[in-house]
């Protein structure tokens, strides 16, 4: 299946366990890989049918900005599900990471697979 994408966003969510965490939003960086057939835009070079990844990007920041769950894995999976509904993809991974959530780690985060195998 071809692909999509989107690596190393950088995205702000009120996100956390901690009351702490919640006082502002939190650092996010996200990775994500969306099924979608590029062989007819491939073949018409036409931008109307292609996906638009400007438009996921939006979506996604949108949402994050909506989001207050306390897990990374809630957040994940939500995001996977409405990203599943609302645009025209087969299936997606996606990897969302807390950059130096712990001090001396890099990245805490997740990876979850949704929809048609890619």
């Amino acid at each position: 299946m071809d692909h999509i994408v989107i690596r190393d966003l950088e995205l702000k969510a009120r996100i956390g366990v901690h009351a702490w965490e919640r006082q502002i939003p939190q650092s996010l960086r996200l990775q994500l890989k969306l099924g979608y057939d590029l062989s007819t835009v491939a073949k018409s070079d036409d931008i109307s049918q292609a996906l638009n990844y400007q438009g996921v990007i939006e979506f996604i920041e949108a949402e994050l900005a909506c989001a207050s769950p306390q897990l990374i894995e809630t957040l994940a999976e939500g995001l996977a599900q409405r990203l599943l509904q609302h645009f025209a993809i087969a299936g997606l991974e996606l990897e969302l990471c807390k950059p130096h959530i712990m001090p001396g780690k890099t990245e805490v985060g997740v990876f979850l697979r949704r929809g048609a195998p890619l």
